[in-house]
């Protein structure tokens, strides 16, 4: 995860920054530090409850991530960085060395030409193929049909995927249909998994909190539910980076009964007004500067649309295979285990367990039927 410069506010330029998520690639590595103090850590963390914090007033399901926003931002930043990145250029359109050798050489990304002027639409298709493509059919028609123009010269796409089982699988047979009630306070059954297990839990003043591992526990789940079933608002209220770091320090490693819905959720955002109400609002305006890419000022940012896919099922997220290891402790355990039951809406985030680095953070407010 990359910090975000302040030039960089001054120095975007006349290009559309389009870029797809669905669930991520393993994080760039900084100091192992669980708490997220790492520099380059906080400053992704930083933008992850920023971004929330803005995205938090449309309704329904939000699911984002701003690991895959970020590194898109510090991909044009410095010309493009991992290995499941593309830069579609304008054909003919002239570039400088220097960005051309960085994009094809030092972050080893595809750097394509295809004609924008010429045939938008066709380009459009192309691109959306590629997404498709990387991200195993889960993220389909990111660009919407008129968003490529003939005056589009450069798209950048961020496909990343992540794919994990848990580390303790649910099992499918002990999975009921439930209800869940919404914050309208309607119901509606929901497939509910349930088990007893030993996981990290904390109960807060207003909710509880629990860390599910995945196969391998570089990376969690972290769930956090309202006591109230209309309680979600005020918990998000309270979400900043100081009041995370004080619940993720209150877990405590305990017995307890869980039942979590199986569910599915999209979410899609064109980010250019987010984005400029976080700062960046010159990088979408001919004020900006991008002659590090070609050498001439000129060029803007168009948008930048974000799309985000998540399956949480008995295996995992989006897994394939499922492994487990039973834990050791029940026996010297004396309290009475906690009770976790999410059949009301919820927040939720994946993190990378040695930096504290979030990947994907949303809420499940309206479970799809299945």
């Amino acid at each position: 995860m990359y910090s975000i410069p302040k030039n960089f506010i001054r120095t975007i330029a006349s290009l559309a920054i389009l870029l797809a998520a669905a669930a991520t690639v393993a994080p760039l590595r900084a100091a192992d530090d669980p708490k997220g103090n790492d520099p380059v850590v906080a400053a992704g963390n930083d933008l992850a409850l920023d971004l929330y914090g803005q995205l938090k007033s449309q309704p329904g399901n939000l699911f984002c991530s701003p690991y895959s926003i970020s590194t898109a931002l510090a991909m044009t930043y410095a010309g493009a960085r991992g290995d499941t990145n593309a830069l579609w250029v304008q054909k003919g359109q002239p570039l400088l060395a220097e960005f051309t050798g960085t994009v094809t050489g030092t972050y080893e990304a595809g750097l394509q030409e295809l004609d924008f002027q010429q045939n938008a639409e066709a380009a459009r298709g192309t691109i959306n193929s590629w997404v498709e493509k990387r991200t195993n059919d889960k993220i389909k028609d990111l660009l919407k049909p008129g968003l490529l123009t003939a005056d589009t010269r450069l798209v950048l796409t961020n496909a990343i995927y992540f794919k994990s089982a848990w580390q303790e699988p649910f099992k499918k047979e002990k999975t009921q249909n439930a209800p869940f009630t919404k914050l309208d306070g309607t119901k509606v059954d929901v497939p509910l998994m349930h088990q007893t297990r030993h996981c990290d839990y904390v109960q807060g003043a207003s909710f509880q909190a629990v860390e599910l591992p995945y196969a391998g526990q570089d990376l969690s789940m972290i769930v956090m539910l309202p006591d109230r079933v209309d309680g979600l608002g005020d918990l998000e209220q309270k979400l900043s980076k100081e009041s995370l770091a004080g619940w993720l320090e209150g877990l405590v490693w305990r017995r307890v009964i869980l039942s979590l819905p199986r569910f599915k959720a999209t979410s899609e955002f064109r980010l250019k007004p987010t984005l400029s109400k976080l700062g960046m609002s010159q990088a979408f305006t001919s004020d900006a500067d991008f002659s590090g890419i070609d050498g001439k000022k000129g060029l803007y940012l168009q948008d930048v649309v974000h799309k985000a896919f998540v399956d949480v099922n008995e295996e995992g997220t989006e897994a394939a295979a499922a492994t487990g290891t039973a834990l050791a402790g029940a026996a010297l355990e004396t309290k009475p285990p906690a009770i976790f039951r999410a059949d009301h809406p919820f927040l939720y985030l994946i993190r990378e367990n040695h930096t504290g680095s979030i990947l994907f953070i949303g809420r499940l407010t309206e479970p799809q039927r299945e």
